[in-house]
């Protein structure tokens, strides 16, 4: 059963369209990660997921949860977290081995 799916994400920044259409589905365990070019949506994606942020269009439902693009619902979804490229080398720097 998975802890998260993804419908239908879009996100715009004025005219740059950074999600077209995503959809994915995390389960209990699973760790991702995402890579692609600077600029093509990886962090607004993460912040959608993690519920920091909303989508244009689309939903994400989470186990005993469920968020979609309603006004004001900026708080971290229980279980998820993005973590932000500073936050990853800041560790890298300190001795951490991220996991």
């Amino acid at each position: 059963m998975p802890i998260l799916v993804a419908e239908g994400l879009r996100k715009a920044y004025g005219e740059t369209r950074l999600l077209d259409g995503v959809d994915l589905s995390m389960h209990q365990g699973e760790r991702i990660g995402l890579v692609g070019n600077n600029g093509s949506g990886k962090s607004t994606l993460a912040r959608i997921l993690a519920g920091e942020d909303q989508p244009d269009e689309g939903r994400v439902a989470r186990r005993r949860e469920t968020c979609g693009n309603r006004a004001g619902n900026r708080a971290t979804a229980p279980g998820l977290a993005s973590v932000t490229e500073v936050d990853s080398i800041r560790q890298l720097h300190q001795g951490n081995v991220l996991k």
